[in-house]
């Protein structure tokens, strides 16, 4: 086991039924989860995609838990088909002082 494995387990357990909480958060986010994975670690993924008002839900074929391990191209292919989904906003510190008020 992960050592993270007992502190995941308690943070999905934290969720809940209700995770009506999670609406308010106004960001993209990718939720990944491998095809083979066990049902009751994608079943909170799919849950929180229809929670979340701006998630992505990618399935990774073929692949479980740790797909980071053993399909780390798909799952890099997800995160990048997610990215370049995203809308490009520049960050107001970094634009020179007379463009930060376009």
């Amino acid at each position: 086991m992960t050592p993270t494995w007992a502190r995941e387990m308690r943070a999905m357990d934290s969720f809940g039924d209700d995770l009506a909480r999670f609406a308010a958060l106004d960001i993209p986010t990718l939720l990944a989860i491998g095809e083979l994975s066990p049902r009751w670690l994608t079943d909170v993924s799919r849950r929180l995609h229809q929670a979340l008002p701006h998630a992505r839900l990618a399935e990774i074929p073929g692949e479980a838990h740790d797909a980071f391990l053993t399909g780390p191209h798909a799952l890099a292919d997800a995160i990048a088909a997610f990215a370049d989904g995203l809308p490009v906003s520049p960050d107001p510190a970094l634009l020179a002082p007379a463009e930060r008020h376009l």
